[in-house]
């Protein structure tokens, strides 16, 4: 049996290093969290945490392993300014059936359509108007399917922590770089990205630089039984 699930996402330009240069400090924004208290972690002990959470995030989003069925309908807008490809309403749909594999779609009024079927052995691309996937639906299957990092990948990473709020409610932001100059630095660098995650394991803010972020929802009736998906 299918769960069908209703997602609505809001989709916006964003910063980049180049905008402000790397060393200028990271401009205030009402979903930037990472701005009390960051603690280095540098202990096993608090490493192990840190990227407890991260595990735990992303267990969210593995919707095919859950071994169900299910018919994700998203709706979204694109407002680049006329920088990318395809400004204006989009729809796109998920549908898996775990005996059968996956197909997805998705149109944009724009004029844009794609569909793409994968099996468990075999993946089939590029039916419709194009062959190509453009940059702002990759985002949004990104943010949906896979906003976060495998913390297996993160062993030698420089991590660092900070407890604040997101609408009132608790979360811990993780603040993950390659590099290790930043790990002493006051506030967030802009090597550095962010997961804030809240106590029942769920991402709540994902931001792959400064400036650009994803703010997540959810709501109990979009859920399938053990696997919470965000509303937008």
């Amino acid at each position: 049996m299918f769960s069908h699930i209703a997602v609505r996402v809001a989709l916006a330009g964003g910063l980049s290093v180049a905008a402000f240069g790397a060393t200028a400090p990271v401009p205030r924004d009402a979903l930037e969290l990472a701005t009390g208290d960051i603690q280095v972690a540098d202990t096993a002990e608090s490493r192990k945490a840190a990227l407890h959470l991260l595990v735990r995030a992303r267990g969210s989003y593995g919707l095919q392993s859950g071994g169900r069925g299910y018919d994700l309908k998203v709706s979204f807008t694109v407002d680049s300014g006329g920088q990318t490809d395809y400004d204006g309403a989009w729809k796109m749909e998920d549908r898996f059936d775990p005996a059968q594999g996956l197909l997805w779609s998705a149109e944009a009024s724009a004029g844009y359509r794609y569909r793409g079927i994968s099996g468990k052995d075999k993946t089939y691309f590029g039916s419709g108007t194009s062959t190509t996937i453009p940059l702002r639906l990759q985002e949004v299957r990104a943010a949906l399917f896979n906003a976060l990092a495998d913390p297996a990948t993160m062993s030698r990473a420089s991590i660092r922590t900070v407890e604040t709020a997101f609408n009132g409610a608790p979360v811990t932001c993780i603040l993950v770089s390659g590099t290790a100059n930043s790990a002493s630095a006051d506030g967030r660098q802009w090597d550095e990205t962010e997961e804030c995650v809240d106590r029942a394991g769920l991402l709540r803010i994902h931001s792959q630089i400064p400036g650009r972020y994803f703010a997540y929802e959810y709501s109990n009736d979009l859920a399938s039984p053990g696997m919470p998906f965000p509303a937008r």
